[in-house]
């Protein structure tokens, strides 16, 4: 019978699911109905590929093989993962199909994809090619050769850091956050509040406190939970009082300029209405 902490990881863990998991549909939602994806980073989405294939490995086989190295993964964790996989492919085939403007993933984006899969492959090459550490660092065995689950922890909490930086200086440029959805930033807050409360009861109910090196705990999860929270307060500033006039005011498009730089311009259409990009002509904004 399941005690009383149990229950309440238990129902943490559901909670946290979700809200993490509905946090992708209005965005989602979001680029259908306008049948645009102007105003959500390119960048961010390829990140969030990256990462996600990363995280629904982790804890897939995580949750199958308690010993191998995630550890404490739960069935809403993997649950969680694929539903946000799925999603993220989905949102990506949007990309490819609409309207985009002049945004574009960057080179950089690339390259660090790139940079993040190789360093995967080798590890894979190198862990099954059976290399010998000895007189090697722990840290570095580890990192290189032994745990090949925890570099995919490791990836995905690097990505998730990096993504939201492309998104922030959007925001940043365009002085709006039109076509950053709010719905998805408030719902993923609470995903990671929950997320976070959860680990911290299951800490209470095994007494292990080790967050960085303790068997019991999940560090991605954990470190996730942070940075998710961290980066929505910065989203949630920006929406309500930073840029809080540009983004509820209607009769507004976007004109995105070839060299990356974003307007802002009236034009005679509703934030409802699809956002006009190829047709609008904007002067810069003032500094």
């Amino acid at each position: 019978m399941a005690d009383g902490l149990e229950v309440v990881s238990i129902l943490l863990g559901w909670i946290y699911f979700f809200a993490w998991s509905l946090s992708f549909w209005p965005q989602t939602i979001d680029n259908y109905r306008r049948k645009s994806v102007v105003g959500f980073s390119c960048d961010y989405l390829i990140l969030n590929m990256t990462g996600f294939t990363c995280y629904a490995i982790y804890n897939i086989v995580g949750y199958i093989d308690p010993a191998a190295g995630a550890g404490n993964v739960v069935i809403n964790d993997v649950a969680f993962a694929v539903h946000a996989w799925v999603l993220t492919a989905v949102q990506v085939v949007q990309l490819v199909m609409y309207e985009k403007g002049t945004q574009k993933v960057h080179t950089a984006t690339w390259v660090i994809s790139a940079c993040l899969w190789t360093l995967i492959l080798l590890h894979v090459i190198l862990a099954g090619a059976g290399v010998d550490t000895t007189g090697w660092s722990p840290s570095l065995a580890d990192f290189l050769v032994t745990n090949t689950l925890r570099l995919l922890g490791i990836v995905k909490v690097c990505v998730s850091f990096i993504k939201y930086l492309p998104q922030v200086y959007m925001n940043y440029i365009r002085q709006s956050t039109v076509g950053w959805s709010i719905a998805n930033v408030l719902l993923d807050f609470t995903g990671g509040s929950f997320s976070f409360l959860q680990m911290f009861v299951d800490g209470a109910r095994s007494g292990n406190w080790d967050i960085f090196g303790g068997d019991s705990l999940n560090v991605a999860k954990f470190c996730l939970s942070i940075e998710s929270m961290l980066f929505d307060l910065i989203f949630i500033f920006q929406h309500y009082v930073l840029y809080r006039h540009a983004s509820t005011r209607k009769n507004q498009s976007i004109t995105v300029r070839p060299d990356d730089t974003y307007y802002l311009k009236m034009a005679d259409v509703t934030d409802e209405s699809p956002m006009n990009v190829s047709d609008a002509t904007a002067t810069p904004k003032s500094e």
